[in-house]
């Protein structure tokens, strides 16, 4: 079982029950959070619209976002300056002071980005820098460094009929039935520039993804919704590396469990939080439960379908292998 993924559904519950007393027992002048949604198995009551997320399911809370009046920088997990600060107390709660002129969109940004890996981290998640593409009834989750090639990759599959889970964070948990699961992230890709015309998207129609950075040419595309499937089974881990001639290599051992680590998301709040022998334990522990390959590429566009179908290929046949 993964260290530190242990809760199940009764510790989810237990996490659901205390945010739900918690939020009543505000008083009588503060409202439970107006907005409703879900995002990575959790049910999130916010204070603010997060127009990007799906809605809730039930009536639990397992974690409550809030805006509050502007706090000292010193006492913030997370200081944007321009932004907004944030406060992450525990794995139920993130509190938001924004900057008079900022922008909305900005504090969104950071919130679902670092800030939500803080909280993450807090409740025990093992959140990977990755993107994961439902691959039909099974999942497999693509990480590496920003620009590796993580969302254009799923982008192509996405092409090939396959649909994608989570784009940029991928949240890991096993079950009570030990399965290791990823759950759904935010239903919107971000593909650089080049990568969005070669997918014939026109950028100038899309929104950007970092909006106050308009060098950063990055922008977001609606995905459809993941029809009500909140989670599918992990069935593969590629780490996507470039350069020299086309491989799908396995990655086992020491070498495997290094991969995950250097591979989380935000990784580095896992030390701030005070979990980082917790969180290798998780690491190890999901290196011996699901396989891992390098998915060497050689970056030539004329060749990109032509490798990525063989590496489809090569890692069915692998995880078919292993199949009793």
């Amino acid at each position: 079982m993964i260290a530190g993924h242990d809760r199940g559904r009764a510790g989810n519950r237990a996490y659901a029950k205390q945010d739900l007393g918690k939020l009543r027992q505000i008083g009588s002048t503060t409202a439970m959070p107006p907005f409703r949604y879900r995002l990575f198995g959790l049910n999130i009551a916010s204070d603010i619209e997060l127009p990007d997320l799906l809605p809730a399911t039930g009536e639990a809370v397992d974690v409550a976002v809030r805006s509050v009046s502007p706090q000292p920088k010193r006492s913030a997990d997370i200081a944007i300056d321009g932004v907004a600060t944030y406060c992450v107390p525990d794995g139920r709660t993130i509190e938001i002071s924004k900057a008079s002129d900022a922008d909305w969109a900005d504090v969104r940004l950071f919130l679902l980005g670092s800030a939500m890996g803080m909280l993450l981290y807090r409740r025990g998640d093992l959140p990977l820098h990755a993107n994961a593409v439902d691959m039909g009834g099974e999942s497999w989750a693509f990480l590496g460094a920003s620009g590796a090639g993580k969302s254009t990759l799923a982008e192509w599959l996405q092409r090939q009929g396959h649909r994608l889970l989570a784009d940029d964070i991928c949240v890991t948990r096993q079950t009570l039935a030990g399965e290791v699961m990823v759950y759904a992230g935010i239903p919107r890709m971000r593909l650089w520039e080049d990568a969005a015309i070669r997918a014939g998207l026109d950028p100038a129609s899309l929104p950007r993804s970092v909006p106050g950075a308009p060098e950063y040419r990055k922008y977001d595309v609606a995905v459809a919704p993941s029809s009500g499937l909140d989670a599918v089974r992990l069935a593969a881990l590629c780490v996507l590396d470039s350069g020299g001639e086309w491989a799908v290599e396995p990655l086992q051992g020491l070498e495997a469990v290094e991969s995950l680590y250097a591979h989380s998301y935000r990784g580095a709040h896992v030390g701030p939080v005070g979990n980082a022998e917790r969180h290798w334990r998780s690491c190890l522990a999901l290196a011996a439960d699901v396989p891992m390959f390098c998915y060497r590429r050689t970056m030539d566009p004329d060749r990109m379908d032509d490798e990525n179908r063989r590496a489809v290929a090569a890692i069915s046949a692998f995880i078919a292998a292993r199949q009793p």
